[in-house]
């Protein structure tokens, strides 16, 4: 369930920027500063102990993704899909 949490999270913390993508007509953010984001507002600097996991390439709007027994659809929006292992093996 926290998994689940954070997902959601990670997909509302981005959405602020949009607005700014969508004046400038160009992707959202690049896949490194959406990276810093996420290290910066979700880790909160503190990625020990923790994995973090991106995509290869920006997720178009509502996109069904598979998470575990769940299916979690997308923003209606593209950008990055992250997914930090609280406790990784």
């Amino acid at each position: 369930m926290k998994w689940y949490i954070l997902l959601t999270a990670l997909f509302l913390s981005v959405s602020f920027l949009v607005p700014y993508a969508m004046a400038l007509d160009e992707p959202v953010i690049s896949k490194s500063r959406a990276f810093e984001f996420v290290f910066e507002n979700v880790l909160n600097g503190v990625p020990k102990g923790k994995r973090v996991y991106g995509t290869g390439e920006v997720v178009k709007a509502k996109t069904e993704i598979k998470a575990f027994d769940k299916i979690v659809k997308s923003p209606p929006f593209d950008g990055w899909f992250f997914f930090v292992d609280d406790y990784p093996c």
